[in-house]
């Protein structure tokens, strides 16, 4: 049996307690990797985050992210990957849109992903990488989701950013953008679950939504030596929706 893409790795996935982060901190561990997950709130007690090991952290918070990376590396030494992953949606109209709404997104959405990357530099190990989880809301316009788009358009820059500028470090930094995927969440903006599958036979040309797994299986590839020369790319996953 193979050791694994990922064998001997150490990963923090911001956001990894449910969702696209808990299917992202799973096939770490099936690759050989180990894990953490860094959420504010613990998996849900549902089975599905059996054998993930827990942190709590604000990625809104320095001090919290930098005690967290603290604890891992004292734990594990040096980290083989990050994930950020973490991520909230904001959705109404432009003219209910306040500033506290505004700025609680960047932060969670933007900011931290900088910021979590920024606090993780000292704790890499040689050749390791970074994985930012942004949306195709950064590419097309979906309504009434301003601030969720910019926050995602600035995922995008800040991967091709730090791509260049840590790349003499030995790092690679790239990036995900997932498309119409199946969570709770997504079915929940969309209020029904005709509506939903009504979206996916809409925009989707492999007429069918994603799997959390199904991102969870980008991050792995461009985690692994198998991407060892892409750096600052953004793989797009999802099932066609962008090219209609």
């Amino acid at each position: 049996m193979s050791p694994g893409r990922l064998a001997g790795r150490v990963f923090v996935v911001t956001g990894g307690s449910r969702g696209i982060g808990l299917a992202i901190a799973h096939a770490v561990e099936r690759e050989g990797g180990h894990a953490v997950s860094a959420d504010l709130s613990a998996p849900i007690d549902n089975g599905q985050g059996r054998g993930i090991e827990w942190e709590r952290v604000d990625v809104t918070e320095g001090a919290s992210v930098r005690r967290l990376l603290d604890r891992v590396g004292g734990r594990y030494g040096p980290l083989g990957g990050l994930v950020n992953n973490a991520g909230i949606l904001h959705t109404g109209p432009v003219d209910r849109l306040t500033v506290e709404d505004w700025q609680r997104v960047m932060r969670v959405n933007t900011e931290a992903v900088m910021f979590t990357t920024q606090a993780a530099l000292p704790h890499f190990a040689a050749q390791a990488t970074v994985v930012n989880v942004a949306s195709t809301s950064a590419f097309v316009v979906g309504g009434e989701q301003a601030t969720y788009e910019a926050s995602k358009a600035g995922v995008l820059m800040i991967t091709r950013s730090l791509a260049v500028e840590l790349a003499p470090r030995g790092l690679r930094v790239n990036g995900v953008a997932p498309g119409l995927i199946d969570t709770p969440l997504t079915r929940k903006l969309f209020g029904t679950a005709e509506r939903f599958d009504r979206r996916v036979e809409e925009k989707v040309p492999l007429g069918r939504p994603g799997t959390p797994e199904d991102v969870a299986a980008a991050v792995v590839f461009l985690s692994s030596d198998e991407s060892a020369y892409l750096t600052g790319e953004t793989l797009v996953v999802d099932g066609g929706w962008l090219l209609p």
